[in-house]
């Protein structure tokens, strides 16, 4: 019944047109304007959702996410996890909503957690081809064994019990924790501020249900649907700021070159300008992508970060400057070889046809393991 509430509700306010000024969004987070300090996690997480929860952070002080997305980006949730962790964020998990996959290792990360309703985990699902292009079964298998120690590494740091690996790595579909075992999960209930900011939340579900309904993907309009494929470069919108345009490019072009080497390598072409400074020698785009195409062949696994507190921006109206730290990992499974450390990156971006592109490239490793 109370998940029919909340479909009724979500329907009577797309009919209405409920004003978007007193909801607005931060990418699959929703703020709701009458309940300061809360963020409300129910779309389907997507690359730069860490950015966009760093945003709401500097707009408000956030401090509790109710998670009731159906998952997503897997790398995203476990940067999200460890931001509320690391911020000293809590989370809920209300009556009638359902926080699955990526989402429940977000619910992980809270300081202080409570699930009431339904939490599930599965399997992570590593890439195994794209197009007709099918990667080595080695690489794929090597893929999954690093990805599974990244998750346990990172999971450890919030207090997991070992039961959650033994559901999360054990099964295909969805396996939701009993209550005995949501029991267990739970931190910080005898925390009298955690429990007052939840029957806050509590009381205003039960007059905006709407909150915990999850958005519906838009249809694309009939002209783009009946469009052939075509195979353009992507270009990269510009935020509402430079500055928020050249974080957002700092974070996704990380994540994207932590992909395997079949999505990596056509995603990161289209970050690049025609001509580029690359490391001190003036490359065109076509040998910068060599370069690149070179250091994937010898490390086919890689997991690149950008370390929070270290970023620096300097834009002007058409040009940024970004510095930062790279926390990264990477590995060859036919030379046995994983190295890890942490590197400068600096980047210089434009605006090019609409985006901003980069330039110049340049850093320097300052630990190695």
């Amino acid at each position: 019944m109370a998940i029919l509430r909340i479909l009724v509700a979500a329907v009577q306010m797309i009919a209405a047109g409920a004003a978007s000024a007193d909801a607005p969004t931060y990418g699959s987070f929703v703020y709701a304007s009458d309940l300061p300090g809360v963020l409300f996690l129910t779309g389907e997480i997507k690359r730069n959702d860490s950015f966009e929860l760093r945003r709401a952070m500097r707009d408000d002080q956030i401090d509790l996410v109710v998670a009731a997305s159906p998952g997503g980006d897997l790398y995203e949730g476990l940067q999200i996890a460890a931001i509320l962790h690391d911020n000293g964020i809590a989370t809920y998990v209300p009556e009638g909503a359902s926080c699955e996959s990526s989402c429940a290792n977000i619910f992980l990360g809270g300081t202080n957690r409570l699930v009431v309703g339904e939490l599930g985990v599965h399997q992570f699902y590593p890439v195994a081809s794209v197009g007709n292009t099918v990667a080595p079964r080695k690489e794929t298998t090597a893929y999954a064994q690093y990805t599974t120690a990244d998750i346990i590494g990172i999971m450890n740091q919030f207090d997991t019990p070992p039961f959650v690996y033994e559901k999360m790595f054990g099964t295909t579909a969805i396996y939701y924790f009993t209550g005995s075992e949501k029991a267990m999960l739970n931190k910080g209930l005898g925390n009298t501020t955690f429990g007052d900011r939840l029957a806050g939340v509590d009381t205003f579900l039960s007059e905006t249900p709407v909150f915990l309904a999850r958005p519906s993907a838009a249809p694309a309009p009939a002209a783009l649907a009946e469009a052939p494929a075509l195979v353009t470069p992507t270009i990269l919108p510009i935020s509402p700021t430079l500055n928020e345009a050249a974080i957002d490019i700092l974070v996704s072009i990380n994540s994207d070159w932590s992909r395997q080497n079949q999505e990596a390598l056509p995603r990161l072409s289209d970050y690049y300008a025609p001509n580029v400074d690359f490391y001190g020698s003036a490359l065109s785009h076509a040998e910068v992508m060599v370069e690149k195409e070179t250091f994937a062949t010898r490390w086919p696994i890689r997991q690149y970060s950008v370390e929070p507190g270290t970023v620096r921006i300097d834009c002007s109206s058409q040009r940024c400057v970004v510095d930062s730290v790279i926390a990264w990992v990477a590995a060859s499974p036919e030379r046995g070889a994983k190295a890890s450390g942490r590197s400068t990156w600096s980047l210089v971006l434009v605006v090019f046809q609409g985006g901003l592109k980069i330039t110049g490239e340049s850093g320097k490793t300052l630990k190695r393991n």
